[in-house]
């Protein structure tokens, strides 16, 4: 929740100083910041690397093979300096507001030291009343990368490192990255690259006030239907310089609906010092938030005001969403599944989930028309929700709030990531700043009715890892015990599916799953020729080569599943072949997730996004085009989807192709003189028309309803069209290429391979 009095300290007129720092021995004092070698203009929110490159300090570093090119500004010791001056409005105290510096940071004040921090989720939050001047300098000083936690190994740690490290591809055992809370894949994933960013990277604020100061205000709200109520349990977080009876205004206002508001007044009274005053609340009547697909993702904007006597002393307000969110089992799971299946208000959600990655590598230059942009044709492809990747970050302020407006779920995971054969640190420093962060991250989101579920992190085993997992999980209770936390992802009747690409398998084989959830599974694929001309040169753009690979292309797989493209001389051939395995792989899981609807209750797939141009999973590039799969997400997303079920293998002319036709409805509304028509297409012109009558089809039911056998003409292109109406409507299409094969085979080895991630991860 955001106070009015709000005063933004953001923009470009921030001034960045560097040194290069050899042997660690900075003073840290603020008479450093006056001998910095250089001083050039920077942006906050923002990024370091940002700043260098809009300086001509660096060049592009998303360009050819350029990325490591930045890699000096990791020895250095930077300072963000900014000047302003004192409000106008008059106000008795003064609290400034860091809501994310990365990574090891000290803040200062008109030269006073307010406080130091490791992390880059933590809020900072200082009373600057007392040192406030007519004119006042905020100096944040960031260590350069460099300098952070390294992995303190024992002897057998060290010989375990040298054993295992060719198990798992060459890739550490103890990888350095896994001391600390920080972003993850920035330093260097198999789509992004290494580049270990600092900077003050999230929102800046002074915030003013009377004698009371509301910190921080938590709302956790149990909804009952059947009363058509809703109980507000209403925590506020209180700083007060006086012992004072207090008023309390509480107001409900339908934020983007009609409707009545609801207010609700108290007394209290508070000593000098921090406090906590709890009270509930009971709301007749609320309208409750959905899911965008459920029905209307309702938001009230929550105000809280405080009064000494008859004069103001602080306010908060903030977008407040009433829902229940639980999560049930999936009928006939396996003995030791965990509960799988989502329910919202009483009403089982099917999940047609994309996994979300951080949008840009430099992530302090993300703004609000970034998340608007992609979370629109998120929406536009039908996903109802977003896997916040335990590798990426707690993202900032708006894209929770498009999210809850948009009424698109959020899984959350805290920032641990890919721990295969070892373990994260036990040390109770590192402990301590795990708590501390993940604890931030929860205070940051939990009021957004969006957020469905925490998550320990990415694939790491929990059992190695029961004493991070153990205290992660304890801090988060303590905050908000509404929500699940799972341990980590996968978990047990979770699965990542990636025998299909790391493992070789043919993509017929995602039928052979049988897991519960599927939260990752996906293929590469090379984004448009116009947008590789953004980001390789002339040269390296084709053949392919090292920089495809500097970009992240797995070439060898790249080829497997292009099929005889791989051969081609044609880069857009290429391109097309890859796009259209990716989108092929995507429509074959998907549909046979849908088919199985509750048995499995959800697919995530890899990935929606990328946070730099590359050779990726994503469907829509760092340019925000869409790639082929993108456009076959709008047909097999579809609440409503129309499914066409036969075996994935070369047919010949003349052959005869059984077909089971399945109608999926997410919806909770039934479809009455239902009707599919099927037809096949070459060149346009049209050679065979079927139609069946499926008459009604209910809510929430996936269920197979026609069979018939194709008989295949000696043509080159067989594309079958599908339509599913109901009356006049057209609810959706889809389409299927029956010419679009897989022939490839996994190996032994690979089969071998694959098992043993499995294992790693239990």
């Amino acid at each position: 929740m955001r106070h009015p009095s709000t005063i933004s300290l953001e923009g470009d007129d921030w001034r960045l100083g560097y040194k290069k720092v050899y042997d660690g021995s900075a003073s840290g004092t603020i008479a450093e910041g006056e001998k910095m070698t250089e001083w050039i203009d920077a942006v906050v929110p923002g990024n370091v690397r940002a700043d260098l490159m809009a300086a001509r300090r660096l060049p592009d570093l998303f360009f050819a093979s350029n990325s490591n090119r930045g890699d000096w500004v990791n020895d250095c010791v930077w300072w963000y300096r900014k000047r302003f001056r004192k409000p106008e409005q008059k106000f008795k105290r003064y609290f400034l507001e860091l809501c994310g510096v990365d990574y090891l940071s000290q803040v200062y004040f008109n030269g006073r030291k307010l406080g130091e921090n490791e992390g880059m989720f933590t809020r900072h939050l200082y009373d600057v009343s007392s040192i406030m001047k007519a004119d006042n300098t905020l100096s944040v000083r960031i260590m350069g990368s460099s300098f952070l936690r390294k992995p303190s190994l024992n002897k057998l740690q060290r010989m375990w490192e040298k054993i295992a490290a060719p198990l798992q591809n060459g890739m550490e055992v103890f990888p350095e990255r896994a001391s600390t809370l920080k972003c993850q894949m920035s330093f260097g994933w198999d789509f992004a690259p290494d580049m270990r960013t600092m900077g003050i990277w999230d929102e800046v604020n002074l915030i003013g006030c009377g004698n009371v100061f509301i910190g921080r205000v938590d709302v956790r709200a149990n909804v009952y239907r059947e009363l058509e109520s809703a109980k507000l349990q209403i925590k506020l977080y209180v700083n007060s310089t006086v012992a004072t009876p207090l008023k309390i205004f509480i107001q409900m206002r339908p934020a983007n609906f009609d409707g009545p508001s609801q207010s609700f007044n108290f007394n209290a009274f508070v000593k000098r010092g921090t406090e906590v005053i709890e009270r509930n609340v009971v709301m007749k009547k609320p309208w409750l938030w959905n899911p965008w697909d459920k029905g209307e993702p309702h938001l009230y904007e929550m105000t809280v005001s405080l009064q000494e006597g008859e004069t103001p002393t602080d306010t908060v307000t903030g977008l407040i969403g009433l829902r229940d969110i639980k999560m049930e089992p999936n009928p006939g799971a396996p003995k030791g599944s965990l509960d799988w299946t989502f329910v919202v208000n009483g009403k089982r959600e099917f999940i047609r989930g994309a996994n979300w990655v951080p949008v840009d590598s430099l992530m302090g230059r993300v703004r609000a028309k970034d998340y608007e942009e992609l979370i629109k044709m998120a929406k536009d492809a039908h996903i109802n929700m977003f896997r916040v990747w335990g590798g990426g970050l707690r993202e900032k302020r708006e894209f929770y709030d498009i999210c809850s407006r948009e009424g698109i779920l959020v899984w959350q995971e805290f920032p641990f990531a890919c721990v295969f054969l070892g373990r994260l640190p036990r040390e109770e420093e590192f402990l301590r700043v795990a708590e501390k962060e993940v604890a931030s991250i929860v205070k940051s989101i939990a009021n957004q009715p969006c957020v469905a579920v925490y998550c320990g992190g990415n694939e790491f085993s929990p059992t190695r890892n029961a004493k991070v997992v153990s205290r992660v999980a304890s801090v988060v209770r303590s905050i908000d015990s509404s929500r699940t936390i799972l341990s980590a992802s996968p978990a047990k009747g979770d699965s990542h599916n990636w025998f299909i690409w790391h493992g070789f398998g043919n993509i017929r084989e995602y039928r052979d799953d049988k897991s519960q959830f599927a939260s990752e599974f996906g293929l590469q694929a090379a984004p448009s020729r116009d947008s590789l001309k953004k980001f390789l040169s002339a040269k390296g753009i084709w053949p392919r080569g090292e920089e495809w690979e500097s970009h992240k292309a797995e070439l060898e797989k790249l080829d497997r599943y292009a099929g005889a493209a791989k051969d081609s001389p044609n880069l857009e051939e290429y391109v097309e072949a890859t796009q259209k395995a990716q989108a092929f792989a995507l429509q074959t899981a998907i549909e046979h997730f849908r088919r199985r609807k509750y048995e499995c209750s959800g697919t995530i797939f890899w990935q929606f996004n990328e946070p730099w141009p590359a050779i990726s999973w994503s469907v829509v590039d760092y340019y925000r085009t869409p790639k082929l799969a993108y456009h076959k997400l709008k047909e097999i997303y579809h609440p409503v989807l129309v499914s066409l079920k036969y075996e994935l293998r070369r047919y010949e002319a003349g052959e005869i192709v059984p077909i089971e036709g399945w109608i999926i409805n997410d919806l909770l509304e039934s479809f009455e003189e239902g009707v599919v028509d099927i037809h096949m297409d070459d060149g346009g012109k049209r050679i065979m028309k079927l139609s069946f009558d499926v008459g009604t089809i209910p809510p929430d039911s996936a269920r197979m309803y026609f069979q018939f056998g194709l008989k295949l003409p000696a043509r080159h292109t067989r594309l079958l069209k599908v339509d599913l109406r109901a009356g006049e409507k057209v609810l959706s299409s889809n389409s299927y290429d029956l010419d679009m094969v897989d022939e490839g085979k996994a190996t032994k080895w690979n089969r071998i391979h694959d098992r043993a991630g499995k294992w790693m991860m239990a």
